[in-house]
């Protein structure tokens, strides 16, 4: 679960004091640690339904509450491209230490 909600925005760039989000951990891992998000909570999910158990939809963050943009994760090509290329080559090495 995530760990980073803040209850104010330190950049004091906002005129609004009391804020209410979290930081995107998926868009943080694929590069983009910045992306501030808004989880609006809609129950838990029933037993015999797959998925996480509880169910939410992720907004883009708004500090004046005005816009419902559904929170699309953003990530960099080339860290992805870097960190399947690192699984890669180790899986390659684990099959030659094997043969």
């Amino acid at each position: 679960m995530t760990i980073n909600i803040l209850s104010e925005d330190k950049d004091k760039h906002f005129d609004v004091s009391i804020l209410n989000y979290i930081f995107c951990d998926q868009c943080a891992w694929n590069g983009f640690g910045n992306e501030k998000i808004v989880r609006v909570f809609h129950g838990l999910r029933p037993e015999d339904e797959d998925g996480f158990i509880y169910r939410y939809t992720e907004y883009d963050y708004d500090p004046l509450d005005k816009s419902n943009i559904k929170h699309i994760h953003k990530y960099d090509q080339k860290i992805i491209d870097e960190q399947v290329r690192s699984i890669l080559e180790r899986l390659n090495k684990e099959e030659d230490h094997v043969a």
